[in-house]
C-alpha cells in the first residue's frame, strides 16, 4: 500500500471524528440555566428545554422574587438561595439561583 494514501485516509477519516460513529452533540433537557449567581434585583431569562426544543405554555414559579409565564425572573434584593420551577403536563423540572 502506497504510504501517502494511509495517510491521507487517515487524515480524513480523523476530521470526520474517527473512524467510529460521529459524536452526537449534547441535548440538554429541563431548565436552562439550571443554576446561576445573580445579583439583587437582576433579571434573567429562563426556558424549559425538552429534546433540544425550548417549551412553550409552561408554569413557572419561584420561592423567591418574581418569575413572569415566560420565564422570565427578577431576583429578590435579600441575598441568599431561591429555586425556580418549571411545570408542564404535570412535569416539573428546576433550577437554582443564588443572589450574593
Amino acid at each position: 500500500m502506497n504510504p501517502r494514501f494511509l495517510l491521507i485516509a487517515t487524515l480524513a477519516a480523523a476530521g470526520c471524528g474517527g473512524l467510529g460513529v460521529p459524536k452526537q452533540p449534547t441535548i440538554h433537557n429541563g431548565v436552562v440555566p439550571d443554576s446561576i449567581v445573580v445579583n439583587g434585583g437582576q433579571t434573567i431569562q429562563f426556558q424549559l428545554v425538552k429534546k433540544g426544543l425550548t417549551q412553550t405554555d409552561v408554569h413557572w414559579t419561584c420561592s423567591g422574587g418574581t418569575i413572569t409565564q415566560s420565564g422570565k425572573y427578577t431576583a429578590p434584593d435579600t441575598a441568599g438561595s431561591y429555586s425556580v420551577t418549571a411545570e408542564k403536563n404535570g412535569n416539573f423540572s428546576g433550577a437554582n439561583v443564588t443572589v450574593s
